[in-house]
């Protein structure tokens, strides 16, 4: 059983998301979705997990995490005029430069045909550096902090390969270090090459200084962020009316269109300084000119990778900034263990728990932000707020009790279970403090589906209607709550 967060991830997560527009390219394919039975219990709002990190700290490339490039091993796709050498990758002060240099010189290059393995002397303009993972993954966040370089001829990119698909989280032309191009490829069993690409111009250069560039691949989304905001997203499957799912309990049985560029398989994560020729590489380069500054170097600070966390577990949060999304699930959360962690002005954090939340000295929930507590009884399909539980009577504690009591004072609802079959309760007491309340409920083509007038503190709730998302609307005076809930049957 989930609890009902959905309404509250929509607004602080994924409204950002069904806001983007999915790069409509190729040819979709219509299917029919039969999702009654689905089990969705896939965690898809779970915390994410560190699983692979590389900090840069000594003096050479780890070659635990990462191949470089053999000697003779040239790249020659789009005519790239750079061979790459593992003396271009260099780690200083804690970041690896992917450094270009202007080498003009013979390097040998190996050619393979039906006979083996050729060498053969080839000149090469400019030298530069690549790095890939040892490991495939599929599916993950996966993070990079990082400085592109600038100047007419650059093409530094972040990129995953493998199993004939291609994703490209971000390409630069170094001749417009404000416009990341953001590309699936397939590779189809025919030898067609298909592609879906975007770019976002930006008022921010890129190579003035380091910004945080991440993907978050799943079975449904290639998600899209640069410092944390969401830039764009690609889905694997739009409902009828043109719009992305992003989750599996998102979808009602019915008519669908399939991406055909989402990888269906693991792939590596790769990152590499290369340099275009004129005409190639990535927005129609140009390739160096007398204007182009060498050496010059892709700087990447820090690379990350997470995974996300089974709900069958105990968690404990020290850094609630650095958690994506903002939603905690598990058996056991435990805040502040510790350490201090805050949730700032303006910021959202929902823990649902199948057996306790554990709020302790360090937790700090400042005026503004927005702070939720749910345990899921699967026993009852029912969600209530928690106790918080906190060491002793420190300074802490009393500030926490005074937040908390103003908190419960603000008009909120619990509406509980989610999914349901059509019914479900509502907890309206602190919402209407013993008012009545009018009660619409809407589907997601904004048709009104119910209209009742409502009182009381726990109202039960019968809907007949079809599985699919729903709103339930609830006015109050001037107050106006809105609860996004999910019906299977």
């Amino acid at each position: 059983m989930k609890a009902i967060v959905h309404f509250i991830v929509c607004f602080f997560t994924f409204c950002q998301v069904l806001a983007q527009q999915t790069p409509f390219c190729g040819s979709w394919q219509k299917i029919l979705m039969v999702t009654d039975n689905w089990d969705c219990n896939d965690y898809e709002h779970g915390l994410w997990t560190l699983v692979f990190e590389d900090n840069f700290d000594g003096n050479t490339i780890n070659t635990s995490n990462w191949f470089t490039c053999p000697d003779g091993w040239h790249r020659d796709h789009g005519d790239e005029l750079q061979y790459y050498k593992d003396e271009n990758i260099i780690l200083s002060d804690g970041i690896l430069h992917l450094t270009a240099k202007h080498e003009p010189g013979y390097d040998t290059v190996y050619y393979f045909d039906s006979l083996g393995m050729h060498p053969q002397e080839k000149f090469f303009e400019y030298t530069s550096g690549w790095i890939q993972t040892k490991a495939q993954f599929q599916h993950g966040l996966f993070e990079i902090r990082c400085k592109i370089p600038s100047g007419q001829g650059f093409w530094p990119a972040f990129w995953f390969y493998g199993n004939e698909g291609e994703i490209d989280v971000f390409e630069f032309n170094g001749s417009y270090p404000n416009r990341p191009y953001m590309t699936i490829h397939n590779w189809l069993q025919n030898g067609n090459h298909e592609q879906c690409s975007t770019s976002q111009s930006s008022n921010t250069n890129f190579s003035s200084d380091y910004h945080t560039f991440s993907l978050e691949w799943d079975e449904f989304k290639l998600l899209y962020r640069i410092d944390g905001n969401i830039v764009n997203v690609f889905y694997r499957y739009l409902n009828s009316l043109g719009v992305g799912m992003p989750y599996c309990e998102s979808f009602p049985t019915g008519l669908y269109l399939k991406s055909p560029f989402l990888p269906q398989n693991a792939q590596s994560l790769r990152l590499n300084l290369a340099i275009s020729p004129e005409g190639g590489g990535v927005g129609n380069a140009h390739a160096p000119n007398s204007q182009t500054v060498f050496p010059s170097s892709f700087d990447i600070d820090y690379v990350r990778i997470y995974k996300k966390n089974n709900p069958n577990s105990t968690i404990q949060i020290c850094d609630f900034q650095n958690i994506e999304p903002n939603v905690l699930t598990a058996d056991t959360i435990i805040f502040s263990n510790g350490c201090e962690t805050n949730i700032t002005t303006n910021k959202a954090a929902i823990a649902k728990a199948n057996k306790e939340i554990i709020l302790k000295s360090g937790f700090h929930a400042e005026s503004g932000s927005t702070f939720h507590a749910f345990i899921s009884n699967p026993t009852n399909a029912a969600t209530t707020q928690t106790t918080p539980i906190y060491d002793n009577n420190t300074e802490d504690y009393m500030e926490q009790k005074k937040y908390l009591q103003k908190k419960h004072r603000e008009p909120s609802v619990l509406l509980y279970p989610s999914p349901n079959n059509g019914n479900f309760q509502l907890n309206i007491e602190v919402f209407a403090e013993g008012e009545d309340v009018d009660l619409e409920i809407r589907d997601i083509y904004g048709k009104t589906i119910y209209l009742q007038r409502i009182s009381g503190s726990i109202v039960p709730i019968s809907v007949d209607c079809p599985s699919g998302q729903y709103f339930a609307i609830l006015k109050c005076g001037r107050n106006t709550v809105v609860e996004k809930f999910v019906v299977i049957k």
